[in-house]
């Protein structure tokens, strides 16, 4: 999974350093600006980086919003409706600061929990 190559978006440079950050995490992972646009994300993360950019995930959004203002790590459970059913995601935001104490990037990593959700209400039926 460290072979996959990055996805960079198109209008923001991402370092070696940014690419480094996320190319080795096996889930979904995103680097955001301080506005909360994306910067970069792994091979895992490119589907959502796209959602991101088009404005269709809110509550990532403000997820991400609020890691970002408050200087904290913001985790929720997201679910996301998709063509193929609800898509449900564990997402973590982590604001990396700048010298100066700033938010000068955010990093956005998400985890798939729609299998072990449907798994589960099946037992229970």
């Amino acid at each position: 999974m460290a072979d996959e190559k990055p996805a960079q978006s198109s209008s923001h440079t991402a370092s070696a350093d940014d690419v480094k950050l996320i190319a080795g995490y096996p889930g979904s992972a995103i680097l955001v600006d301080a506005t909360g646009k994306p910067i970069v994300a792994n091979a895992k993360g490119a589907g959502l980086e796209k959602a991101l950019s088009g404005g269709a995930v809110a509550d990532i959004e403000a997820l991400i919003a609020s890691a970002s203002s408050n200087a904290i790590i913001a985790s929720a459970t997201i679910t996301i409706a998709t063509s193929r059913g609800d898509m449900v995601l564990d997402v973590t935001a982590t604001p990396l600061l700048a010298p100066d104490g700033s938010v000068e990037k955010t990093m956005v990593i998400a985890r798939d929990l729609t299998m072990e959700r449907n798994l589960r209400s099946t037992l229970v039926e």
